[in-house]
């Protein structure tokens, strides 16, 4: 865990969000919504996000397949510790979807130092 006046300027928000039930809907729910509203560069977060990839999280229960929830990973820049509380607050003020039961936040970046490593 890092503290958030330790967030990166730049980096990568990982963001995985569960889904409160099953439907086979909820993917695509989450989907748009995720793209419509945290993309857009007027939104009211002030960080400029860049959709990156989306992948489906699933589990077997009883035998079968089923999608537990959406993971979509965002590039970002120019973070700071008050603009992520903006985005927090956002996402915890959204969660109120039908489809949406929790949520959970990581911030990675790229690992540099290899180029020279054999």
């Amino acid at each position: 865990m890092i503290r958030i006046d330790n967030i990166p300027k730049n980096g990568i928000i990982i963001l995985t969000i569960y889904f409160d039930g099953y439907k086979d809907s909820f993917q695509n729910d989450a989907r748009r919504y995720l793209l419509e509203t945290l993309s857009k560069k007027d939104s009211a977060i002030e960080i400029n996000l860049n959709p990156l990839e989306f992948s489906i999280v699933r589990m077997i229960t009883g035998g079968v397949s089923r999608a537990i929830g959406v993971t979509y990973q965002y590039t970002y820049n120019d973070m700071t510790p008050e603009k992520f509380i903006n985005f927090y607050k956002l996402l915890e003020k959204e969660s109120n979807k039908s489809w949406w039961e929790r949520h959970s936040i990581l911030i990675a970046d790229y690992i540099g130092g290899l180029e020279d490593v054999e």
